[in-house]
């Protein structure tokens, strides 16, 4: 996710393993990002993969920023805010079968894309969700 969007939405396999994160990393967040026609195409990542062939990938590509930035944390990692929008947008009404989820986040996900503003937002507010982290005694906030 970025200020200027969202990027793909991938459905991933039931065992994610590192070999498989590079190839999204590859396929996906790489060509998410030259898509998306960002001014400064040096995709930032969280570096939550710590394997050997994430660690080598990253390696042999520097533009790639790896962030250490925890993966959920008192409200202030952007990525969770947008998870939340969109569980707030799903039908609940839909199937429960794989392929009806899958379906069903596309969809939500692509309404999300057609208004970047969203990210916008989001990306904006962090200093403020800061301030409230903060205020909140490094506890979480209403967001």
């Amino acid at each position: 996710m970025w200020a200027f969007g969202p990027g793909e939405l991938t459905v991933l396999e039931r065992r994610f393993t590192g070999e498989k994160y590079v190839q999204v990393l590859e396929e996906v967040l790489i060509s998410s990002v030259r898509a998306m026609a960002i001014p400064h195409p040096e995709p930032i990542i969280l570096a939550i993969h710590k394997c050997n062939v994430v660690n080598q990938w990253l390696h042999d590509h520097p533009e790639v920023q790896p962030l250490n930035w925890p993966t959920k944390g008192c409200d202030i990692n952007s990525i969770e805010n947008l998870w939340a929008i969109m569980c707030r947008e799903w039908d609940v009404g839909e199937g429960r079968t794989r392929q009806a989820i899958e379906r069903t986040a596309m969809e939500v996900w692509e309404s999300i894309r057609r208004r970047p503003n969203i990210c916008l937002n989001l990306v904006n507010s962090v200093s403020e969700r800061i301030s409230e982290v903060i205020e909140a005694g490094g506890g979480w906030t209403g967001h």
